[in-house]
């Protein structure tokens, strides 16, 4: 029986991992309490503004939104793509997508610390884990892991 190496099934598997990769439905709004009876006294109003503004980014840390190219050896197998990243508030939200998938790839966390950043891409068949430093504001270097297998990835960002 032959058994395909793990360097010839990267470009397959990063295929399924993008085809199978939904988005979770939303879970239900919870149900809201009804409101007191007419002889109950009305609530204090609050006294902080509904919504503040969103958080500054920690001092020094650029500003990752925008377009990334990237490339990533994984297995033996090079793989292209871009990473597109948006700030929302002190948060990011992103999608990924592969030279080897026909969909968008959601990421599910980012974490950024002004130096290191750490993103996450839940797919059915697992998660994906791209890990690196920031140099400036426009390039990333670091690691990338699918299941057991790990490898290297470079991002640029683009102007």
């Amino acid at each position: 029986m032959h058994i395909p190496s793990p360097a010839s099934r990267i470009p397959l598997l990063l295929a399924l991992i993008a085809a199978c990769s939904h988005a979770a439905p939303a879970p239900a709004p919870a149900p809201q309490p009804s409101p007191a009876p007419a002889s109950a006294p009305a609530a204090a109003p609050p006294t902080a503004p509904a919504s503040a503004p969103a958080p500054a980014l920690a001092p020094g840390a650029a500003d990752l939104s925008g377009t990334w190219l990237y490339t990533a050896s994984l297995g033996g197998s090079e793989i292209t793509g871009t990473l597109q990243l948006v700030r929302r508030g002190a948060a990011y939200a992103g999608t990924a997508t592969a030279s080897t998938a026909d969909e968008d790839i959601p990421m599910t966390q980012m974490v950024f610390d002004g130096t290191r950043i750490t993103m996450f891409f839940e797919t059915a068949n697992g998660e994906v884990r791209m890990e690196g430093t920031v140099t400036g504001s426009t390039i990333i270097n670091g690691t990338l892991a699918l299941g057991g297998t790990t490898g290297t990835f470079r991002a640029r960002k683009q102007q």
